[in-house]
């Protein structure tokens, strides 16, 4: 389980995310499944609740938030890092100045 503090870091820097990269991938819509990675670190979800918000929905949004349950109990990367890369490369650019 990651510190409050830690968790705070991580939404933010999802949030920010969020305002970078494409609405949308060839995976799903990659705005919504950071929204779900935020809520399910916000709110501290289990697994069942994860699964029972959203096992109906999209498998691209689902798998994100489990993987943001997974970080939430310590396994892994923080979810932030696998969003890095679908950041176009003129706002790398801009953030860098």
């Amino acid at each position: 389980m990651h510190a409050p503090q830690r968790s705070k870091t991580e939404i933010a820097e999802l949030n920010m995310l969020a305002n970078l990269i494409p609405p949308h991938s060839l995976l799903g819509n990659n705005h919504e499944a950071i929204h779900a990675q935020i809520k399910v670190i916000r709110d501290n979800m289990s697994r069942d609740a994860v699964l029972s918000e959203y096992e109906e929905g999209d498998s691209y949004v689902l798998s994100a938030a489990l993987d943001a349950h997974a970080w939430l109990r310590g396994d892994g990367e923080p979810v932030s890092e696998s969003w890095f890369e679908l950041i176009p490369v003129h706002e790398v650019q801009t953030c860098a100045i």
